[in-house]
């Protein structure tokens, strides 16, 4: 799962943005193949080169978690209120072994993890690799959201206690400035999207020795990206 996160300060504003992982891009050193292929080939540092070559946009700072660790993670938080429909609720059912049931369900980490991985409900959030990334978002929302009804200290203390649980290459003062977000985070607004954005792609190729890939109008997604991040004047993707 790639996702990148940004934090405006002068705004208040958070923003996700999902990007599906059967985008067939130019990998640097790779060639084209699917964005997976990048973390595959060359971990984080040619996922992020493939994103900024890909999307012209500037990436310098990641974090990396594993699937044991993003259960951990949610653990940690008490677990989360998570609204589901009866075909999410009839998937993750049937890979774990719940009970759940249509409406909200209270989930640890795993039960969040086999949710965030589901491909094939019919819901609001639709299926295939568009809807596992609509319910990545909504758990990361989530996760905001939870973190909100904490107190400064408390949601501090949270931020810190993630840290071993996470490969990263911010430095110290980023993280107390992450602190600092964290501690006034009920005053930020969060909003989401997906790219390759609604009506700029084509899920209907096959490459012989890839698969089904998605193909996409680049040019279209680098502008509505550069304008979602930086604003109606960063629109044009030759725009630096």
């Amino acid at each position: 799962s790639n996702m990148l996160v940004s934090i405006d300060q002068k705004t208040k504003s958070i923003r996700l943005v999902s990007f599906l992982r059967d985008s067939y891009l130019d990998i640097p050193t790779h060639g084209m193949d699917k964005l997976n292929a990048a973390y595959a080939n060359g971990g984080v540092a040619l996922t992020m080169q493939t994103l900024e070559n890909n999307y012209r946009v500037s990436i310098e700072r990641f974090m990396s978690v594993n699937f044991n660790h993003f259960a951990a993670v949610i653990d940690k938080m008490g677990g989360l209120d998570v609204p589901m429909s009866a075909s999410a609720c009839k998937e993750v059912n049937s890979w774990g072994g719940y009970k759940l049931k249509p409406g909200t369900n209270h989930l640890n980490g795993e039960t969040c993890l086999w949710y965030a991985r589901i491909r094939h409900a019919t819901d609001q959030f639709g299926h295939d690799d568009y809807g596992r990334a609509a319910r990545q978002r909504q758990i990361i929302q989530l996760i905001i959201a939870k973190m909100k009804t904490l107190n400064p200290v408390e949601s501090s203390k949270i931020l810190y206690d993630y840290l071993p649980l996470i490969k990263t290459n911010l430095t110290d003062s980023e993280i107390a400035c992450l602190a600092g977000v964290a501690a006034d985070l009920k005053d930020y607004k969060t909003d989401s999207r997906q790219i390759p954005s609604a009506g700029t792609y084509d899920d209907q190729k096959t490459v012989k020795g890839i698969g089904n890939v998605v193909t996409l109008d680049l040019k279209k997604n680098c502008a509505i990206l550069r304008s979602y991040l930086y604003g109606e004047g960063s629109s044009s993707a030759e725009d630096n």
